[in-house]
């Protein structure tokens, strides 16, 4: 059993998709922690009216979930990936340069989490179909290190979070921008994107038409 964690931990394709969704996911679990305290206590929002920012987030993440099922119609889940991993990045960009201005302002802050929080709708499903692909009878092993890492990228952000406190906005968002260059770094090699793109046949990688084919009436 040790020896197949091994062998997962060493199989850099499966390492790779594994750290892209920690990372993101890292960056989640960045909003949910720090947002309340950018929200509430730098910009004064309050707390009745905190769910409804929060909601609509939420929302965001709901929407990017059905948009990518459109998506894999025409796109491969590599392809889509490559370009969702921008998201996390504009939303951060923004978070950053509102932390350098000399007041806060909603106008950027407010973009900036939605963007990166809508990245999870793309960036999740299509990390976790490509981590668990051909997995086989390692599939159970191979979920229980997804989870963990996408877990421990949860935990380090609010440990980071805590430990880099300096009360502004600043902490949450460079880590949101610092996870998506990482990110950005793990994401899958130009060799790696393009063997899945010309291999449609493979059913983690192509989701095929549900529409029905037509049938010929059989000759007579």
């Amino acid at each position: 059993m040790l020896s197949e964690y091994r062998e997962l931990l060493k199989a850099s394709q499966f390492m790779t998709f594994v750290l892209i969704q920690a990372l993101v996911m890292g960056c989640m679990f960045s909003y949910i922690i720090g947002s309340p305290f950018v929200l509430m206590e730098v910009h004064g929002i309050a707390p009745g009216a905190f769910g409804y920012f929060f909601g609509a987030n939420a929302m965001g993440v709901m929407v990017a979930g059905q948009l990518n099922r459109a998506l894999l119609k025409r796109f491969t889940p590599v392809e889509i990936l490559g370009k969702a991993l921008w998201l996390p990045f504009f939303g951060g960009t923004l978070l950053v340069i509102d932390a350098h201005l000399s007041a806060s302002s909603l106008w950027l802050v407010l973009p900036g989490f939605f963007i990166a929080v809508c990245s999870v709708g793309f960036v999740n499903p299509n990390a976790s179909a490509l981590a668990m692909a051909d997995q086989g009878r390692r599939a159970g092993k191979a979920s229980a290190i997804l989870n963990g890492a996408i877990f421990a990228g949860g935990m380090l952000a609010g440990l980071l979070l805590n430990l880099c406190y300096t009360g502004t906005t600043a902490p949450v968002a460079w880590l949101i921008y610092f996870q998506r260059i990482a990110g950005g770094v793990c994401r899958p090699s130009p060799l790696s994107l393009a063997f899945h793109v010309r291999n449609p046949d493979t059913a983690a990688f192509r989701v095929l038409p549900t529409r029905p084919s037509s049938r010929t009436a059989p000759s007579r």
